[in-house]
């Protein structure tokens, strides 16, 4: 039986597409292996592509040279290396820059079938704190892309479904979350730094969206209350501007801080460790205490998934887009009634209270979520599915909306 080629674009398929390199990658991967279709990464290179491509192991990305601003992945031979593979059908992720152009040429010269998933970027923070950049894309070619070049758009929830019907887009919308595996192991990893005090754990890109700098405010008011028994590690790599502002609020605050994971004390209240992968990753999910992602915007937060799959605690804001945590009682929400500072205080404060049982019984909702929802195995089918219908071959499957 002849293969569907399918041809995955991304701007980026190395760390620095922060959450989506692992879930573009890890989606790519459950549909190569469960599903008969080709799929071929595209993108454009980076400082970090060459020594990631083997994270994608089966498949072999089809890289496109950059030139100019890295912020813009202008990489012109990515529309011959689309037209060469000659696809069936595209996905591409994340909107704004040169891959979005390159498929919507390739689309109208093709008539090739479109699904976009814009990834979080068209809700309303996002839009909000919309550049000089996104701004020329919009005029240029990015709506015209979202609004009539599309078969179809992937949301993460309904609450990115609604974003992209306010920005006025019409097509058909697939609703498929993010999604994780639960850690499975019988080897307890070592634990990092010579430290034996609780900790909580904020993974994630280094960016003023996740709520990093309120998070700090919030954590060094509580250790001057004397009420920070834990530490604070913030786990992740972001803009150097944006790294330097972190360092500089909490050097004001004058909060005892380690600024790496190699300097990771017993009297530093706040941990900066830098981007972390494989075992360290492992390492700082399983022996935390609990996790918070305090975020004003975000498509479907992998990092949340994985907190949950080690049967970690949850603090989060609404806006981490993920309402069955609160329903089920896997999360506790962090409220931004008055200001999300203030929240996070209280929701740290209510977090020191609970038991272990507690917090146990939340982190074990998490992982009961992980095997019912949000596993790969039935995205990634449920995905194929929508490329089946798009391709004419099958059904509209029931998580793709028409109106």
């Amino acid at each position: 039986m002849t293969q569907d080629r399918i041809a995955v674009v991304s701007s980026s398929i190395s760390r620095l597409a922060g959450g989506l390199f692992q879930s573009v990658r890890e989606l790519s991967l459950s549909l190569a292996r469960s599903n008969n279709l080709e799929i071929v990464p595209f993108s454009v290179d980076d400082r970090y592509s060459a020594s990631d491509i083997p994270d994608w192991n089966p498949l072999v990305p089809r890289m496109a040279r950059s030139c100019g601003p890295a912020k813009l992945a202008f990489g012109p031979s990515l529309s011959s290396k689309l037209r060469e593979f000659n696809p069936d059908l595209i996905h591409i992720h994340g909107i704004w820059q040169f891959p979005n152009l390159a498929v919507d040429r390739h689309h109208l010269r093709f008539k090739t079938p479109v699904i976009l998933s814009p990834r979080g970027m068209l809700d309303e923070w996002a839009m909000r704190n919309s550049t000089i950049v996104k701004r020329f894309a919009l005029f240029l070619f990015q709506r015209n892309q979202l609004l009539s070049n599309v078969a179809c758009l992937h949301a993460l929830c309904e609450a990115e479904a609604n974003s992209i019907r306010k920005f006025g887009c019409k097509a058909p919308i697939a609703i498929l979350p993010n999604g994780t595996n639960r850690y499975d192991s019988m080897v307890t990893p070592p634990r990092s730094g010579k430290v034996n005090r609780p900790y909580m754990l904020s993974l994630g890109r280094l960016h003023p969206k996740k709520g990093i700098l309120e998070l700090i405010r919030a954590w060094a008011r509580s250790s001057q209350r004397g009420e920070a028994k834990m530490q604070l590690v913030i786990a992740g790599e972001g803009e150097s501007d944006f790294r330097e502002k972190v360092l500089q609020l909490i050097r004001s605050l004058e909060v005892p801080m380690s600024a790496s994971i190699t300097d990771w004390t017993n009297e530093a209240n706040i941990i900066l460790t830098g981007d972390v992968r494989g075992e360290l990753k492992k390492s700082l999910l399983y022996h935390s205490t609990g996790f918070v992602l305090p975020s004003f915007s975000e498509g479907l937060p992998l990092a949340v998934l994985e907190a949950w799959s080690y049967g970690k605690p949850v603090l989060m804001t609404r806006a981490c887009n993920i309402p069955e945590g609160f329903a089920s009682g896997a999360s506790m929400e962090i409220p931004v009634h008055s200001s999300l500072q203030s929240g996070i205080e209280q929701s740290l404060i209510d977090f020191s209270c609970m038991s272990e049982a507690q917090r146990r019984t939340m982190g074990l909702q998490g992982l009961q979520l992980i095997d019912t929802k949000f596993n790969w195995k039935n995205i990634s089918d449920q995905m194929a599915a929508v490329y089946q219908w798009l391709l004419g071959k099958g059904e509209r499957p029931n998580c793709v909306l028409v109106d």
